[in-house]
């Protein structure tokens, strides 16, 4: 939520703009490296555009498991933006954002991958910040 008011430039009170500011660093002082939603989205379209030849988000299956705890309530979240992106999506059932679909999960995710298309498995763990 802190990026969705960052990039959406929202107005918020000097104490919103502490905490934001506050959980930001503890982000960065903790996980070096870390980028915004956005940006992996952008990496993720740029990466399999380089290297699938023929690559289009509509001839791509969407595999999402992230952990169920997740707070994903604004259009910035990553699930948000990646199911803009991909027509077609199927959740697993991650415990932990590891996909934990078994074999027959898997098999139905397979067969429901386009003719000559691919398939994109994202997945992470939720992580809370604090101070």
């Amino acid at each position: 939520w802190i990026s969705h008011l960052i990039l959406r430039s929202v107005s918020v009170t000097e104490d919103v703009n502490a905490v934001c500011h506050a959980a930001l660093t503890a982000a960065h002082r903790n996980f070096p490296g870390a980028i915004l939603n956005q940006q992996l989205m952008s990496m993720i379209l740029r990466t399999m555009s380089a290297r699938l030849p023929g690559f289009t988000p509509q001839s791509t299956l969407l595999g999402l498991s992230f952990g169920r705890d997740k707070m994903q309530n604004s259009t910035a979240d990553l699930t948000h933006l990646l199911d803009e992106h991909f027509e077609r999506s199927f959740n697993f059932a991650g415990l932990g954002g590891i996909p934990l679909a078994g074999k027959t999960g898997f098999k139905a995710f397979a067969h429901q991958i386009p003719q000559n298309g691919t398939a994109l498995i994202v997945y992470g763990p939720h992580v809370t910040i604090s101070s």
